[in-house]
């Protein structure tokens, strides 16, 4: 009989482990849950203090004129300190910005063509032969844009 007893006692000893490893592992994650939920809150607390802020810093600068606000930007770099998303939707917004780029890309499309296929593209233009890329270039772009 002294053999079941401690059969019994590692078995006892076995299953009071494992519980104690169970409780422990379910205090980790509810740990882990716990600190997630605090970052959320935290981060919300900061988004809408930014918020409120952002307000305020909205309402003083709609104060000023059309006119004040364009001088004020000029004498300032403002692209330097903007991310490249903010360009991309600076770019997007206005339409001579967007105009610019689209020309900019065509022009860059010209450079890398030879000076044949940009004589084709002036085809029916006289005195072509004399003229070097960038003028070639600099016709195409004059003549795109008198259409």
């Amino acid at each position: 009989m002294p053999h079941k007893n401690d059969d019994e006692i590692r078995g006892a000893d076995s299953i009071i482990g494992h519980l104690i490893f169970i409780v422990l592992t379910l205090f980790n994650e509810f740990a882990k849950l716990l600190n997630m939920l605090l970052t959320d809150i935290s981060k919300t607390n900061q988004n809408t203090l930014s918020i409120k802020d952002n307000k305020g810093k909205f309402n003083r600068v709609s104060e000023k004129n059309r006119n004040e606000l364009i001088k004020l930007l000029k004498e300032i770099d403002i692209l330097e300190e903007m991310s490249k998303e903010d360009l991309v939707k600076t770019l997007l917004s206005s339409q001579i910005a967007y105009e610019q780029f689209l020309k900019n890309e065509y022009k860059s499309k010209l450079m890398k063509m030879t000076n044949e296929e940009l004589r084709l593209i002036l085809k029916g233009t006289e005195g072509l032969s004399r003229l070097k890329k960038q003028e070639l270039i600099m016709l195409i772009l004059t003549k795109k844009s008198s259409i």
